[in-house]
């Protein structure tokens, strides 16, 4: 099973209050638990995605879309 979080926040990337915990925190039991769990997220140019490398999924005209699995 494929599980997709959609979040405007993710801890460590984004964060303003508890959904950042959750979103940052439940893909990562749930790959336990044997689901292929990620999260997409609007691009945010801060330093940990800059320290970071990412793995494009999409490319569009205007956007592109890349995952980092935690």
């Amino acid at each position: 099973m494929k599980v997709f979080h959609l979040s405007v926040e993710c801890y460590p990337i984004a964060k303003v209050g508890g959904l950042a915990d959750v979103v940052g925190a439940l893909p990562k039991y749930q790959t336990k638990l044997g689901v292929d769990a990620a999260v997409i997220m609007p691009w945010y140019d801060r330093p940990f995605v800059k320290d970071h490398s990412f793995d494009v999924v999409y490319e569009g005209l205007f956007s592109r879309i890349r995952t980092i699995r935690l």
